[in-house]
């Protein structure tokens, strides 16, 4: 049997790292929170672009993409909060996907990461919306 393919925007406020900007440059992987709705959906190998939520939406926008590297496992301190490991495989510097393009992209924006916003995970499983992300990451790559 085939699994509907999966795309996650993996959303965080940089309050939540210490310079986040630096944490995505420097680490090869990364905790992130999962929602627990999500937990037993997000599986390994699942493709993740990683997006800083900041004050200004010019600068919030995709900064790098990943993948899921294990299943989601409650946090040691609460039993109601959820994590999983990131490991990041490409990283846009300056030429990241701001949150603004994506909005105004006729095929993306429709996706909860636009039209929700708030949250840590956004699921993305329309093979249309799918290919436009990754073409927008290609496309952002080529220019770093």
């Amino acid at each position: 049997m085939n699994k509907k393919k999966i795309v996650w925007i993996f959303q965080t406020k940089p309050e939540n790292y210490k310079n986040i900007e630096n944490l995505l440059i420097k680490k090869d992987s990364l905790y992130w929170t999962v929602m627990s709705k999500y937990k037993n959906i997000i599986e390994p190998g699942d493709l993740v672009y990683l997006s800083i939520a900041k004050g200004n939406i010019n600068d919030s926008g995709i900064y790098a993409e990943g993948v899921v590297a294990e299943h989601s496992h409650e946090e040691h301190d609460t039993s109601d909060k959820y994590s999983t490991i990131v490991k990041i495989e490409k990283r846009l510097g300056s030429d990241y996907i701001s949150k603004k393009n994506i909005q105004s992209d006729d095929i993306l924006k429709n996706i909860s990461y636009v039209t929700f916003g708030q949250g840590s995970n956004f699921k993305i499983d329309n093979i249309d919306e799918i290919k436009r992300l990754n073409q927008l990451f290609i496309k952002a790559l080529k220019k770093d």
